[in-house]
């Protein structure tokens, strides 16, 4: 596994120095690239969830907005003096920057550049963004045991695919909703993933539940048993989303609720695997925001 961290970190270090030579028609797909070494799925994404703590972008971002402008309007950028917490923050930036949630002409022009070429904006937020984000998390990862040079402590193992399908999340993600807002269900879904990767099947069987609890407004109703029966489904995925209710939710249920025995028995992977009956919610969900 460790070698598995310090091929992708290479991709990192690669992914980052195309970023920097982008201009206008490469900046977006090396920078998707670049995120897509990170994700929560991979080796090195789960080792930077682990180094990275929780950030409040949106508090971050409106205390940057309400100071004071400088000449020409601009901004000065503040960043926490905390190593880690400051690299949490820029990822998030990136993240928002790559998926349109932050347009680069409005930060830019904000805290980086006064140049309104696109291709300035481009090289201002490589330089003063992405490069120092990119040389900290190098830093702060070569700190952890999986890869300081005595290390023999293994990251957990990768045994199986995805619990929600990447691209759903993607599409998740891409959702620009005046009514709902699905980062919750996005971190939900992401957080499936880890735990099933991870063979954590109690989170995975609570995790399920969350997101049955958390979609019923995206249908207009209160419940996820109203969502079952007063959606038009369909006759097969009406079944489908009987099962989620009748057997996802009661063994979520039972793991969440059971004392302490002196016969245990744990949850494993068959028990808990509604993936590809939770696609068939998550495709709906998506159809309907769309």
């Amino acid at each position: 596994m460790t070698s598995d961290i310090r091929r992708a970190l290479r991709e990192f270090q690669d992914y980052t120095d195309d970023i920097q030579k982008s201009g206008f028609l490469t900046f977006g797909d090396a920078l998707t690239r670049l995120l897509n070494v990170l994700e929560l799925t991979t080796p090195l994404g789960f080792l930077v969830g682990r180094a990275l703590p929780p950030t409040d972008f949106d508090e971050w971002h409106r205390v940057a907005m309400a100071e004071p402008g400088g000449m020409g309007g601009q901004r000065e950028l503040r960043w926490p003096s905390e190593s880690a917490d400051r690299l949490a923050l820029q990822l998030e930036l990136v993240r928002r920057v790559s998926d349109g949630r932050l347009e680069l002409f409005e930060f830019s022009h904000t805290f980086l550049t006064t140049e309104t070429r696109y291709d300035d904006m481009v090289r201002a937020f490589s330089s003063h963004v992405v490069r120092p984000f990119a040389r900290d998390l190098i830093r702060l990862l070569h700190t952890q045991p999986e890869l300081e040079e005595s290390a023999e402590v293994p990251a957990p193992s990768i045994t199986h695919a995805s619990f929600v399908s990447p691209s759903r999340i993607t599409d998740l993600q891409a959702i620009r909703s005046s009514t709902h807002d699905v980062r919750k269900l996005v971190r939900l879904c992401e957080e499936l993933n880890l735990s099933y990767m991870h063979q954590c099947y109690f989170a995975v069987a609570m995790l399920t539940r969350a997101v049955l609890d958390h979609v019923p407004p995206f249908f207009g109703v209160g419940t996820f048993n109203e969502v079952v029966h007063n959606y038009s489904w369909g006759r097969s995925r009406q079944d489908a989303m009987m099962h989620l209710q009748n057997s996802a939710r009661k063994i979520a249920d039972l793991h969440l609720h059971s004392k302490a025995s002196a016969d245990e028995i744990l949850p494993n992977q068959a028990q808990v695997n509604f993936g590809p009956t939770l696609d068939v919610l998550l495709a709906e969900v998506i159809k309907l925001l769309k």
